[in-house]
């Protein structure tokens, strides 16, 4: 599997945080990942530099999104990416 990354205006995602999801996505049972809409589960794929990405199963997708927090708060989450394979 792998991510295929998509192009946001409204958030940058660093190399090395992709590539460090990449890593991270090899690990992940995802049957084990239930329906984030339903119970908010999801799974993280890199956390650093208020970042955060996680893998996330929205209507049947497996979607990475990125949440940029500041201060604590999360500012805005937005999807980055999503899961081929």
């Amino acid at each position: 599997m792998k991510i295929k990354w998509l192009e946001s205006p409204l958030v940058s995602v660093p190399e090395e945080a992709k590539r460090e999801a990449e890593r991270a996505l090899a690990k992940v049972d995802l049957g084990g990942l239930g329906d984030y809409e339903r119970d908010g589960s999801s799974a993280t794929l890199y956390m650093g530099e208020g970042l955060l990405l996680k893998l996330a199963r929205v209507e049947g997708r497996l979607l990475v999104l990125a949440s940029v927090w500041e201060c604590g708060s999360l500012v805005e989450e937005h999807v980055v990416g999503e899961v081929e394979g």
